[in-house]
C-alpha cells in the first residue's frame, strides 16, 4: 500500500475495512452462533461514577 498514489491510499483503505468487516461477520455466523466467548466481544464492566480525580 506504501507505493500506492496518495489518491487511491484512501480507496484501498476503505476497501480493506470492507474486506474485513464482511470477514467479521461470517466469523460470526460460523463460529459464534451460540454466543461468543471472546474477550473482546464482551463489554468491560462500567465502574460507578465517582468523585472527579482532583
Amino acid at each position: 500500500m506504501a507505493d500506492l498514489p496518495s489518491y487511491d491510499r484512501a480507496r484501498a483503505f476503505r476497501l480493506l475495512v470492507s474486506l474485513f468487516a464482511i470477514a467479521d461477520i461470517r466469523r460470526r455466523e460460523r463460529h459464534c452462533v451460540g454466543g461468543c466467548s471472546h474477550e473482546w466481544h464482551q463489554p468491560a464492566p462500567r465502574e460507578e461514577a465517582g468523585p472527579a480525580p482532583a
